[in-house]
């Protein structure tokens, strides 16, 4: 079968390479969110999805996520029937999760033609160099994060390196080992002082560490990182103790104090992201577990009021509105539970697919890093799982041909970088 065309190699190479090296600046505000020049040059790339997908006879492990988008449609329908999200920012949220499962046939356009490892390799000193001169204040940082001393780089905040980081070092402890990258990758992550990325790192290697001859290795590691945190000022110990202060425990009964629910994405808005933040402005210890604690409550109470349909079907996407701090609990808020379950099963049977460790582990972070944070909305960390499926799916038939063979899909890995 013939290769790619060069144009279209040419296309989705500069649309990977912007969407991986570029960093955060929106240039629409969506409902919280944003639309990126990465978003327009994808947008851009519909024919071509439409033109491949139509070609091929996809296997049954891909039509689950289907099956999600076309439920989570209805969601979206039902929140805009009955008043609770506006059309505009749901069927945003909701496209959302269509613009990332699109980098699939970016990974299988570029499997044939981009060395990953390489890219990998490449990325890790880019985000060293652009950390050094963020550090020196020789650039600025494009995010919320400026000036909390936490590593951020070209992403959209500190929790999005961390899972990249983890991403990084699951790839070169199992595909391709590279002992300093996985030494520099774990060394980010410590740097973005992102607690629940770190523990679920850490989690994933010790269950790893059994099942393979890299026990000692691991160990070093972890026992080297607990020393690189404890000599110096990058404050990561200093989150966890703060979590457990005891200011932090003596304020959750204020704070949780008449949580109300709410009928619309509006009213929830108003509230989470405006009047408590003055009673929050009174309260000791750490404010970044109080925020996430009191949104995830409220919304769990607004879904528990509107009763068992919305607890099915969700209040609809957008309703959680931009920052939840927990994407398991914005799963189950505009989705529902029968939502949450296709989502994450149908991931994870494209993930499957793969038979690569890396990709395994890395969606298993980003499922542990969901309950504190909004990592399945993350583009960075997002579009690079659904790339690496694709990468790596696009020599096991994934896509079965319906007639002749289609000129666009190579049958053969070849070995070009």
């Amino acid at each position: 079968m013939k290769n790619f065309s060069s144009g279209l190699l040419t296309y989705c190479a500069i649309v990977f390479i912007i969407s991986l090296f570029s960093f955060k600046i929106n240039i629409l505000e969506i409902g919280g969110s944003g639309i990126r020049l990465d978003d327009f040059l994808l947008f851009s790339s519909l024919p071509l999805f439409l033109f491949i997908f139509d070609k091929v006879k996809i296997r049954s492990e891909f039509k689950y996520f289907f099956l999600f988008i076309g439920f989570s449609l209805l969601s979206l329908i039902l929140g805009v029937f009955f008043n609770r999200i506006s059309f505009l920012e749901g069927a945003f949220y909701w496209f959302r999760n269509i613009q990332y499962m699109c980098f699939f046939v970016f990974g299988m356009v570029l499997a044939s033609h981009v060395n990953i490892d390489r890219v990998f390799r490449y990325y890790i000193i880019y985000v060293v160099i652009f950390l050094l001169l963020q550090y020196f204040s020789l650039i600025p940082t494009f995010s919320l994060f400026v000036g909390s001393g936490r590593a951020v780089a070209n992403t959209s905040g500190p929790y999005e390196l961390a899972v990249l980081m983890g991403l990084t070092a699951f790839f070169f402890w199992f595909e391709s080992p590279r002992k300093i990258y996985i030494g520099l990758s774990i060394l980010i992550l410590f740097l973005t002082q992102s607690r629940i990325s770190l523990v679920a790192l850490i989690l994933i290697l010790f269950f790893a560490a059994f099942k393979m001859r890299g026990r000692l290795v691991f160990l070093g590691l972890c026992v080297a990182g607990v020393f690189v945190v404890s000599v110096s000022d990058i404050g990561a110990l200093d989150r966890f103790t703060l979590l457990f202060d005891q200011k932090t425990l003596d304020s959750f009964g204020t704070i949780f104090n008449g949580i109300p629910h709410f009928n619309n994405t509006w009213a929830y808005r108003d509230w989470a992201f405006v009047d408590y933040v003055d009673v929050l402005a009174g309260t000791e210890g750490d404010k970044s577990t109080y925020i996430r604690l009191i949104r995830q409550y409220s919304l769990f109470q607004s879904i528990k009021e509107c009763g068992a349909s919305c607890a099915l079907f969700g209040l609809g996407p957008s309703f959680a509105s931009a920052a939840v701090d927990g994407n398991l609990t914005r799963l189950l808020v505009e989705y529902g539970a029968v939502g949450t379950c296709l989502f994450i099963f149908g991931i994870w049977k494209v993930v499957a697919a793969t038979g690569k460790k890396a990709v395994k582990y890395y969606f298993f972070l980003l499922l542990i890093t969901a309950i504190a944070i909004d990592i399945l909305v993350s583009s960075k960390a997002m579009f690079l799982l659904w790339f690496l499926c694709g990468y790596y799916c696009h020599n096991n038939r994934f896509f079965v041909i319906k007639a002749q063979p289609l000129a666009l899909m190579p049958l053969e890995k070849s070995e070009t970088a």
